[in-house]
């Protein structure tokens, strides 16, 4: 935008907003946004999303689509206060897929969420219900240290009977928190008196004496990025000296790293990069999926699209319609290439993902791709569509998804801030029982199964 601008000779007017910027930059973006003569466009991530009063909003621009309806109306309603209307416009860049490029690239995938989102809301008024998570033994550990840290010396079933009280943990058992409790001992978080009472430990200690320890959300060890005496941000992966990145709408070159007290010098150069942000994307529901088929499936003209947006969605209509994976979701591509797109959302379509590899030498299934949720590509040179179809319908129906057996005994699944604390089947257990969602998967299965017996 700032090249733009420069090429045409017309102000400066863009501000940007985010977590990894300094506090400095971020107010003066908030304080220009507030007063009521600036004319200005903000570059913003989530943290202009909640919580900042900012006055006027013309409209949102947004670059691809939310991932949920309740993240698409908190920002639909930044816009449209002092009386008027909300206003967003969606903004979608893609390549021009090639005449013989596969089906799952000639749809728009971002294109149909949005429209999927869109319509959710107008049609159902419908809104996520929120994710609790029933094992969330990070938060455990660090209550169990709270707890101890507060109260002193408590017998094993007094700090049971405390902890596992509080609202979080109902679905945690006395037999996992014994677990967690042995490991926190062996591992000096936790000491055992000679009354068989517990207390912190001298690693516990060292937990609590740290500042960081009071918050349980996840920190991360930036790199501060300083240009002579200005700081302009933080940066998690510093690159070599000489290498350039994006921070702040400008590009900076690395001059000089200093890794033991986590500085990045830099200078600015002109041109541009692009930016790639760390962590995980937002959950996707399933009835977002679900409605993303019914888009492709309807020839409804949604007013709110621009031309080019409905010529995009008439060609993914028709390369759906013809190539059959509104009807049957298994399609071969060509020779043992085949594709299934499950209309599932995140936990669930994990699940599906899962179990097709979890039975994958059963049909010679190798080489399993993904993208999003959107859809699953794989190799199978042992069985054909009509015998894997009903050979998954078969086992789901004599024994269901069992999603621990989903979760490999090598696997070491760290989300949370004390993860790396917690013994590895108690993470796994997690994991299989807060990231995975057999019921819609096992119905998934069941439904393309009567597919085929309807042929």
């Amino acid at each position: 935008m700032r090249q733009i601008a420069k090429n045409r000779g017309e102000p400066d007017v863009f501000l940007i907003h985010h977590g990894n910027l300094s506090a400095s930059i971020r107010e003066e973006a908030e304080v220009k946004m507030k007063d009521a003569e600036t004319h200005a466009v903000t570059c913003a991530t989530v943290t202009m999303e909640l919580g900042i009063d900012i006055g006027k909003l013309e409209r949102i621009g947004h670059l691809g689509a939310p991932s949920t309806v309740s993240s698409f109306l908190q920002r639909l309603g930044r816009s449209g206060r002092r009386g008027d209307p909300p206003e967003m416009m969606m903004v979608f860049r893609e390549e021009e897929a090639l005449p013989n490029a596969p089906l799952p690239q000639l749809i728009p995938w971002e294109l149909l969420r949005a429209i999927a989102i869109t319509q959710l809301y107008i049609e159902e008024r419908f809104i996520e219900p929120p994710r609790v998570k029933s094992l969330p033994f990070s938060l455990l550990f660090h209550q169990t240290l709270s707890t101890l840290a507060a109260s002193g010396e408590l017998t094993p079933k007094r700090l049971a009977d405390r902890v596992l009280a509080l609202p979080p943990f109902a679905a945690v058992s006395r037999e996992d928190y014994k677990t967690l409790i042995l490991s926190m001992i062996n591992n000096d978080f936790l000491q055992l008196t000679e009354e068989r009472g517990l207390i912190v430990g001298l690693a516990g200690e060292r937990l609590l004496n740290s500042f960081k320890f009071y918050a349980v959300f996840k920190d991360t060890e930036d790199f501060t990025v300083r240009s002579g005496s200005d700081e302009i941000g933080t940066i998690t992966t510093p690159p070599p000296v000489g290498d350039r990145f994006a921070l702040a709408g400008r590009v900076w070159e690395v001059e000089e790293l200093d890794a033991r007290r986590r500085l990045l010098y830099v200078k600015p150069v002109e041109g541009k990069m692009e930016v790639s942000w760390p962590g995980d994307y937002g959950e996707i529901d399933t009835k977002i999926l679900e409605r993303m088929k019914r888009v492709l499936e309807e020839d409804t003209v949604y007013p709110y699209l621009k031309p080019n947006a409905q010529r995009r969605l008439e060609m993914a209509r028709h390369a759906a319609r013809a190539s059959g994976m509104l009807e049957r979701p298994l399609i071969c591509l060509g020779g043992y290439t085949w594709c299934i797109f499950p209309w599932l959302g995140t936990r669930s379509f994990r699940t599906f993902r899962k179990y097709l590899a979890h039975n994958a030498s059963r049909y010679g299934i190798a080489n399993i791709e993904f993208e999003g949720c959107n859809y699953i590509l794989f190799r199978m040179d042992k069985a054909t569509d009509r015998e894997l179809v009903s050979g998954l319908a078969e086992r789901v129906k004599r024994e269901g998804i069992n999603t621990a057996e989903l979760v490999g005994h090598n696997e070491l699944p760290l989300f949370e801030k004390y993860d790396t604390y917690i013994p590895g089947d108690l993470l796994r257990k997690a994991y299989a029982a807060d990231r995975l969602r057999p019921d819609e998967a096992e119905t998934r299965i069941l439904e393309i199964e009567r597919g085929y017996e309807n042929d």
